[in-house]
């Protein structure tokens, strides 16, 4: 899958062209930690084109006869190298200058011609093989000695080894000849097809548009139709392009997947980029058949976002990637959830194909560009696809950006490479790699995601992978095995000069550098395979096996579902693994189940790693569990004499036996089984007829609330049949809070209580705050409550407790006097408590031989009474005294009498001292620092 950019030159010189310094060895600056600012809103304008606009086809076949008409530009070839290797020439507008050369970072420069061997095909290019297998699936693989694995493996069913630079191509599939990467082959000559007549299906007149930046063209797919040729110009800066033909795009989505739920019904071109253009032109036709439903879709990303980080390059490790919500991906076009795979092998390089003369701050747009045309209905001249195409993107500059939805770090299945999607890493480098050389910084950040990707699928650089074909836009029939080197271009498999011929043979230098930096990480990695997943009706089950090459240590996995970890250790008998791998020896087998609710999980499964490796994810996949919920009802919830009286129905949809039913009366559960006879649920269900419960569950006197939940089978949610209910067993005590009063600090409570089972006395308890604080008796003549009740009259009560300040909740409940265990909340009232802290003074400290004095004053406004004080010394309790003395002075003044005043000597060593004194409060509340005073104590 590639990207075209307007295809002459002159159209290549209205893009301004941003220099990005970078180091020695290609490296961008380092990442910052910024995030993008949010990019204006995305906008798509959609076109539907049909018919032959027959001023601009005169014109055409006026013109055809120039030697540089417009038919004959509309008809070259694009600039495809040439089927037999040799370096095609790039395309000129007027002169027969000589072509520019492609430059190292990507530029062009006139005047200068590549080398002869620069064209060419790479000699080293690892290509395809392939023999038809219709029989086996991609998962159907042997067990393998140490050398090769084991089934399923990710990496170690590798079926050749080659060094990168090695010339040698892959053995041949049985019955062909060794397949060459595929070149596409040239326009035919316009004099020879096109001489006596131009007859296109589509021409539009030239279009004035709103500006846009990327450009898709798709149309009705029929069965005679064959080699549809869709050709375009556009206006930029009021100037038309020369003519220009856009490629086929054959990327389809693999059939299991979301993105392939439905039928392809449309074809479609690449996308192509012409930042700013405000016109367009389009010719269609087709070798056979008759191009229709011609829809064009023009995208205008919005304000690209600023603050777009440059990419680190680190030793080893996670590179930097710069996220979807940094570059602005719109995450309301993508229409599905990812696809994952539980065997990815091997890593594909693509290019936009798109302009080299970006500047750094007008990729994020471009991203938005091709992920609108991606994301779009085909109906609506889209694609169709759940998301971008790409797994990652990296630009001429080094950067890394998070391309499809799912995790960087899981097996997430594009769409880049029809008939290998799901086994493969999909790495698309921005700009067009048939006319210009790939940077070094492209290169090493390509081989950088492709090294961390490898490390954490552990899949070895510079070796072959097999991989059975999926069919589709391939040129390898459903069922072929194919032989494929572990890093690959998009031409291997698809008719397409994609990666482009100067990234294509930087393969064996990009396939060097990820073995350096990774595969010594990933034979340090543990190996396994994850054979098998089901669910059941609460969750999970997982099984295969796990090692770490040459030890018999266990290996702990990580399961993962829906992001809820879960750990298992690998350390079952499999005596296949032990034979497969005798110096690890059998125990490396797993087999869990995990938990998970109804619905759809993300599942996956990752072998945690012990040594100089890392941990090695083998895979992840969609999960649905499904398990009904049981039904049923509750008939009946009555008291009887001793306890309480359920009955009803229920079952379970995924049993017809009978299932359990819980019944918690109170604190108390009781599980019974829903298996008495019940005809009516048989015919109202066709689960048969014994579904049903009654029983009675012994209670104690007093309220009870009643719940019933029906058991799911073999577990999950447990369903309550119906609400709770209340019943009342016995006789509760009855009686009414009749007054709450507050003085000061004490609060005050009358009323009466009384229990219907006894004509005797019954408590009552007082509770401050939640917290009891004091039982009384009810035993105070009422008579009006023995008029009433004829239970005698001694049922009143009254009490008080001392209650600290502050805002109060007092509650009176009435006790069971028989002993049960119900009691009766009879009221509460919210009351306000004052208690006014104490007040004083320290008059004098006098320090003596071995002793100080302290006299003064204190005194409690709740209360006339003395009340203590209490003396310290340094800071340490020495006495408590009575504050009674006679201080007319203080009468006088606060009017609560005379006897508040103090003087007392206490023992103290020598030396000066800090003497405090404390007035306590008359009732619990705060105490009052009345003062300190520094006294010398004499020896």
């Amino acid at each position: 899958m590639s990207v075209r950019l307007v295809g002459s030159t002159a159209a290549l010189a209205l893009v301004a062209t941003l220099a990005v310094p970078t180091t020695a060895m290609g490296a961008p600056p380092a990442a910052t930690d910024s995030i993008v600012t949010s990019p204006s809103e995305v906008t798509v304008e959609e076109l539907d084109l049909g018919g032959v606009d027959e001023a601009s086809l005169e014109e055409i076949v006026e013109e055809a006869t120039a030697p540089e008409s417009a038919l004959r530009s509309l008809l070259e070839d694009d600039g495809a190298p040439p089927s037999d290797g040799a370096a095609p020439t790039p395309e000129t507008e007027e002169s027969a200058t000589a072509s520019p050369a492609p430059t190292e970072d990507g530029t062009e420069v006139e005047g200068a011609t590549p080398e002869p061997g620069e064209s060419a095909a790479p000699a080293e290019t690892s290509g395809p093989t392939g023999t038809t297998a219709p029989e086996t699936s991609e998962a159907e693989e042997s067990i393998p000695t140490e050398g090769d694995g084991v089934a399923g493996q990710q990496e170690e069913d590798q079926t050749a080894t080659s060094t990168p630079d090695s010339g040698e191509a892959p053995p041949s599939p049985e019955g062909q000849e060794n397949e060459a990467a595929p070149e596409p082959t040239q326009t035919p000559d316009p004099a020879e097809e096109h001489a006596e007549e131009v007859d296109p299906d589509v021409l539009t007149a030239e279009l004035e548009v709103e500006p846009f930046a990327v450009m898709g063209i798709t149309w009705d797919l029929t069965e005679d139709l064959t080699d549809v040729a869709v050709r375009f110009r556009v206006r930029m800066e009021g100037t038309w392009t020369e003519w220009d033909e856009v490629a086929v795009d054959d990327a389809v989505p693999d059939a299991d997947t979301e993105d392939g739920s439905a039928p392809v019904t449309r074809g479609a071109s690449e996308p192509v980029v012409a930042f700013d253009a405000d016109g367009i032109q389009v010719w269609a036709e087709a070798a056979t058949g008759t191009v229709q439903g011609l829809k064009v879709v023009l995208v205008d990303p919005g304000e690209d976002p600023t603050g777009i980080p440059s990419a680190a390059q680190t030793a080893v490790g996670k590179p930097a990637i710069i996220t979807r919500a940094q570059w602005g991906a719109v995450e309301s076009q993508v229409t599905c959830d990812p696809d994952y795979s539980r065997d990815v092998r091997s890593a594909v390089v693509h290019h936009t194909a798109s302009t080299n003369t970006y500047d750094a701050n007008q990729v994020p747009g471009l991203l938005r560009g091709f992920m609108a045309y991606h994301t779009r209905p085909e109906a609506s001249g889209g694609r169709g696809w759940c998301d971008i195409g790409y797994n990652f993107l990296v630009d001429k500059f080094g950067r890394i950006f998070e391309g499809r939805t799912g995790g960087v770090d899981k097996p997430v299945v594009g769409v880049h490479v029809g008939g290998f999607n799901s086994r493969t890493i999909g790495v698309s480098a921005i700009g067009n790699y048939d006319t210009a050389q790939a940077p070094a910084a492209l290169t090493e950040s390509i081989s950088r995601i492709i090294a961390w990707k490898f490390s954490i699928q552990r899949i070895s650089a510079g070796t072959s992978v097999s991989m059975v074909s999926g069919g589709g836009a391939t040129r390898f029939p459903a069922g072929t095995s194919v032989s494929l080197p572990t890093i690959f271009g998009h031409r291997d498999t698809q008719s397409t000069a994609c990666p482009g011929r100067y990234l294509y043979a930087q393969l064996p230098a990009i396939r060097s550098r990820v073995a350096a930096i990774a595969n010594a990480t990933v034979a340090a990695s543990p190996l396994g395979n994850w054979e098998n997943v089901s669910a059941t009706g609460s969750g999970i089950n997982v099984s295969g096996w796990a090692l770490e090459v040459g030890s018999t240590a266990t290996v702990t996995l990580r399961v993962s579902v829906g992001g809820q970890n879960h750990l298992i250790a690998a350390n079952r008998n499999r005596a296949d693994v032990g034979r497969a791998h005798p110096a690890s020896g059998p125990l490396h087998g797993f087999s869990a189940s995990v938990p998970a609710g109804n619905g759809r999980h993300a599942v996956c499964v990752t072998a945690i790693n012990q040594g100089a490796g890392s941990d090695t994810n083998l895979g992840c996949l969609w999960v649905r569990v499904s398990n009904a919920t049981p039904v049923g009802k509750v008939d009946t919830i009555r008291a009887t004499a001793n306890g309480v009286n359920v009955s009803g129905w229920a079952f379970d949809p995924d049993t017809a036996n009978p299932i359990n039913v819980h019944i918690r009366v109170g604190s108390t559960l009781t599980s019974i089984r829903a298996d008495r006879s019940r005809p009516d649920v048989g015919r109202a269900h066709g689960r048969g007829d014994n579904h049903g419960f009654n029983v009675t569950l012994p209670a104690a006197e007093g309220s009870h609330r009643v719940c019933v939940n029906a058991i799911n089978v073999p577990s999950g949610t447990n369903p309550a049949l119906g609400a709770c209910k209340t019943v009342q067993i016995g006789n509760p005590p009855i009686g009414h809070l009749d007054a709450v009063t507050v003085s000061g600090s004490t609060v005050s409570v009358r009323g009466w209580a009384l229990d219907p089972d006894t004509t005797a006395p019954s408590s009552v308890h007082i509770q401050v705050d939640g917290r009891s604080v004091r039982s009384v008796r009810a035993d105070s003549p009422r008579a009006d409550i023995g008029r009433i009740y004829g239970l005698g009259d001694n049922h009143g009560f009254r009490g008080s407790v001392e209650v600290p300040d502050g805002a109060r909740r007092i509650c009176v409940f009435a006790i069971d006097a028989t002993g049960g265990r119900t009691n009766t909340l009879l009221g509460c009232r919210n009351v306000v408590v004052t208690n006014a802290a104490p007040i004083g003074h320290v008059d004098a400290v006098s320090g003596g031989s071995g002793t100080v004095t302290v006299r003064g004053w204190a005194l409690d406004p709740d209360t006339t009474a003395p009340i203590r004080v209490h003396v310290y010394v340094d800071g340490r309790a020495v006495r408590s005294v009575l504050a009674s003395d006679p201080r007319a002075d203080v009468g006088r003044i606060y009017g609560m009498g005379n006897n508040h005043g103090y003087r007392t000597t206490v023992a103290a060593p020598p030396g000066p001292r800090t003497v405090c004194v404390f007035a306590i409060n008359a009732t619990p509340g705060r105490n009052t620092q009345t003062g300190c005073r520094q006294a010398t104590v004499r020896g």
